[in-house]
């Protein structure tokens, strides 16, 4: 049997989207209900794909109904909300406040994980221009990174992408950002001609600009670009092993993502801090500072 990722979204008032992302193993549920309550289920194993269906007023019985019709063997209990396809185990994940929620408390990070906005710290004084980048840093898991095309007519020019990274498990920040690649990314075939890349971290990414009625693009609305070398971690050295607990820490998905796509550890080795925090222009933050920095 062929194992599929297969993206179920269920949206009230929207109704229900499987996407198939060519990602193996599992099977993504997500049903939100008219009170903003986001329920996700997994299924570890499943045989179909291409299953998509856009209507109105969905519920789990809406659900299970399309899936019976389509020949799709999943029984669905409206009462106690699971999800069960054959003898596969479900996995039930608690609930999550809906991104369509007015309550700003909260955030839900790229990952699906619950993060609480007053467990993270407030950011530091503008002033505190070392600190500050390394906040960004630590306190994000995905950045935009821009390499030099090698794609066809692109080829030469800037090409931007977003990766998901780590500098450290929550509470242990080294400044170094920390990426899980393959060779059938775009951005790597850049990488293997040029390992030259800028990386760009946001405020905004975090719910912290929005909250303040900051836009994106306001000075005050701070964002990093860190440059340098996208390079390999040493294999079975202890440098390798802190970069898988980094971004398996917080990227749980990861070790779930299929094998054959080849994939290893990198990170950038940074020659540049550039930091736009406040009015009168962006700062080059001297690499000491940046790395003296403890969180």
């Amino acid at each position: 049997m062929r194992l599929l990722l297969i993206l179920l979204l269920v949206t009230y008032g929207q109704g229900l989207t499987v996407y198939e992302p060519h990602h193996e193993d599992g099977v993504n549920v997500v049903h939100e209900d008219g009170e903003g309550e986001r329920v996700h289920f997994s299924i570890e194993t499943l045989d179909f794909r291409d299953f998509i269906i856009d209507d109105s007023d969905y519920s789990y019985d809406n659900i299970k109904d399309d899936a019976v019709a389509s020949d799709l063997n999943i029984d669905i209990d409206s009462d106690d909300e699971t999800v069960s396809y054959g003898d596969n185990k479900i996995k039930d994940s608690a609930p999550h406040p809906s991104t369509n929620n007015n309550n700003n408390d909260d955030e839900i990070d790229s990952i699906g994980i619950d993060i609480d906005a007053n467990s993270i710290p407030e950011p530091p004084d503008h002033k505190q221009t070392a600190k500050m980048s390394r906040y960004l840093c630590h306190y994000s898991d995905w950045l935009a990174m821009a390499t030099i095309s090698t794609r066809g007519s692109l080829t030469g020019t800037p090409f931007a992408s977003i990766f998901s990274y780590s500098d450290g498990p929550l509470g242990n920040s080294t400044g170094i950002p920390y990426f899980y690649m393959t060779n059938m990314d775009m951005s790597t075939h850049d990488l293997q001609k040029n390992s030259k890349a800028s990386v760009t971290i946001s405020l905004a990414q975090n719910g912290y600009c929005r909250v303040h009625s900051l836009d994106p693009e306001d000075p005050r609305c701070a964002h990093v670009i860190l440059a340098g070398d996208v390079v390999k971690v040493p294999a079975n050295s202890s440098e390798e092993a802190f970069a898988k607990e980094a971004l398996f820490s917080r990227h749980p998905v990861m070790p779930d993502w299929p094998e054959s796509h080849g994939w290893y550890f990198t990170k950038l080795n940074i020659d540049s801090v550039i930091l736009l925090d406040f009015f009168g222009g962006a700062i080059d933050v001297p690499l000491q500072d940046y790395f003296n920095v403890v969180l």
